[in-house]
């Protein structure tokens, strides 16, 4: 809780994006870690919405597949505001996207 009172007060977070990867650097008080993903290795940019209430409340961000974990930026972001700032990353690199089994031709159905 503490941390994320000072990220409130003195907190940043940066994303630079280009053709082969997508940086995002965390600074409190201008000391920071960066981390850097390739981009041939993103799978689904997309925006998940805030869920849940009280302490089971997740707060709404910007998600992408890498491998098998679910990397997560930008919380507490707006829909909106997060579409734009999606737009502008697909302007830059090329991030895959899973087809939905509408996509593939795969059906599904139920038998009772």
């Amino acid at each position: 809780m503490a941390y994320s009172i000072l990220y409130s007060i003195a907190g940043s977070e940066i994303i630079s994006v280009t053709a082969e990867s997508l940086a995002r650097k965390v600074t409190l008080f201008g000391v920071g870690l960066t981390r850097a993903y390739l981009v041939r290795e993103m799978r689904d940019l997309r925006f998940q919405p805030e869920m849940g209430t009280g302490k089971r409340r997740r707060a709404s961000r910007i998600a992408f597949d890498y491998g098998a974990k679910t990397i997560t930026f930008a919380q507490e972001i707006e829909e909106a505001e997060a579409a734009e700032i999606i737009t502008r990353i697909r302007q830059h690199c090329n991030i895959g996207q899973t087809p939905s089994p509408q996509k593939s031709g795969i059906k599904f159905w139920q038998q009772d």
